[in-house]
């Protein structure tokens, strides 16, 4: 959790650094959409005795809340 922290260089370098890492090892199991909304369906990767790919979904938001 950043308090008042969030936007200070060293916190921007480090979220640059792990989207971008996040984004080179997991996108191939992500489903993406372009800006017509046209989906592309991921590889994904074999799991050992299961039939399907695993796929990964994700789930953005732009805040977060604590009860």
């Amino acid at each position: 959790m950043y308090i008042d922290r969030h936007e200070h260089e060293d916190a921007v370098a480090y979220h640059k650094q792990f989207v971008t890492h996040f984004l080179m090892s997991y996108a191939f199991q992500m489903y993406t959409w372009d800006n017509d909304g046209v989906e592309t369906k991921p590889t994904g990767f074999k799991l050992p005795d299961c039939s399907q790919p695993f796929q990964l979904i994700t789930v953005t938001h732009n805040e977060l809340s604590f009860l």
